[in-house]
């Protein structure tokens, strides 16, 4: 039923009722947000977050793998210099 305005209100509220409906609908599916074009994306940074660490524990990993080669390699050497004395001593 239309008014003297033109506006048919039967209309408009059906429409109104119809996209709360949607609203709701689009809530319950996809969280607090009122639908998923609004919905923030946490995949990339949930990504770049565990890139950044996995990142970071390589770099530990290398650094005490190279000061463990350090303290073999001295080991070595020093070892290596006690037996040149020893054999220095020797007649």
């Amino acid at each position: 039923m239309a008014n003297s305005l033109g506006i048919d209100t039967e209309r408009l509220l059906l429409d109104a009722a119809a996209l709360r409906r949607r609203q709701l609908c689009a809530a319950f599916l996809h969280g607090s947000a009122r639908s998923w074009r609004v919905r923030r994306r946490i995949w990339p940074a949930a990504v770049a977050g565990v890139l950044i660490v996995a990142l970071a524990i390589a770099a530990l990993a290398v650094a005490a793998a190279f000061a463990a080669q350090q303290k073999i390699d001295d080991a070595r050497r020093s070892q290596s210099i006690q037996w040149e004395v020893i054999d220095a001593r020797r007649p």
